[in-house]
């Protein structure tokens, strides 16, 4: 299978052959069990989130005041990023609970030509159509293990700020052939779970600028 037999969508034009191997960084978001920090990086592999020391606020969804579980979709300037959100169960010393933790795949993207402003969004080609690696990052994420174990509150290597559990890095080769039954299969999931009214509604956020833009749904993804 090429890229011909791709849906001929916007989205995913300028498709590469052969599809490059996305070399992938993790990261896992949470309270360390029993520990007197807050909200922290628990782990992370070499280079996650190089460059970004907002990086957790570019990924907040409001409040964040209660427990809840979905997949999401951020494309900043720099990197493309998908989140697992779940609830947890860990409890600082104090007690507090911690409502949710993130598993983050990062994809860095190359860096812009000389002189072009990353505050604008990337003005060079992506190795890849965002739209393609989110079919390969989503997936990715909703079954991820950073395999670094829990964050033990009574490691005193916690009582530093910059510290974190090492993660091993990812690479995923994208394949057109699951590629094309991803999106068949995910079309006629979404068409058969969310009412159109809801989507368009939906789609008009995303193309707003509106940030988290939630579709009440279960995910299209299989």
């Amino acid at each position: 299978m090429n890229a011909v037999d791709l849906p001929p969508w916007p989205a995913l034009a300028d498709t590469p052959a052969p599809l490059p191997v996305l070399a992938l960084r993790r990261g896992r978001w949470g309270k360390v069990a029993g520990g007197t920090s807050d909200y922290r990086w628990l782990a992370c592999s070499p280079g996650f989130g190089a460059g970004r020391t907002d990086l957790a606020g570019a990924l907040r969804l409001g409040a964040e005041d209660h427990p809840t579980r979905g997949l999401l979709w951020r494309r900043l300037p720099d990197r493309l990023l998908a989140v697992a959100v779940a609830p947890s169960h860990a409890r600082d010393s104090a007690g507090r609970p911690s409502l949710l933790q993130k598993q983050v795949l990062e994809w860095p993207l190359a860096s812009p030509p000389s002189g072009a402003a990353p505050a604008a969004g990337p003005p060079w080609r992506l190795p890849l159509p965002a739209a393609l690696a989110a079919l390969w990052l989503l997936p990715a994420i909703a079954i991820d293990d950073d395999g670094a174990g829990p964050a033990d509150g009574n490691d005193p290597r916690w009582r530093d700020p910059a510290f974190a559990l090492p993660a091993a890095p990812t690479a995923l080769q994208p394949d057109l052939t699951i590629t094309h039954a991803r999106i068949v299969d995910g079309a006629a999931a979404l068409t058969a779970q969310v009412p159109a009214p809801v989507l368009a509604a939906w789609y008009a956020t995303l193309l707003a600028g509106g940030c988290p833009a939630v579709l009440p749904a279960p995910a299209a993804l299989p």
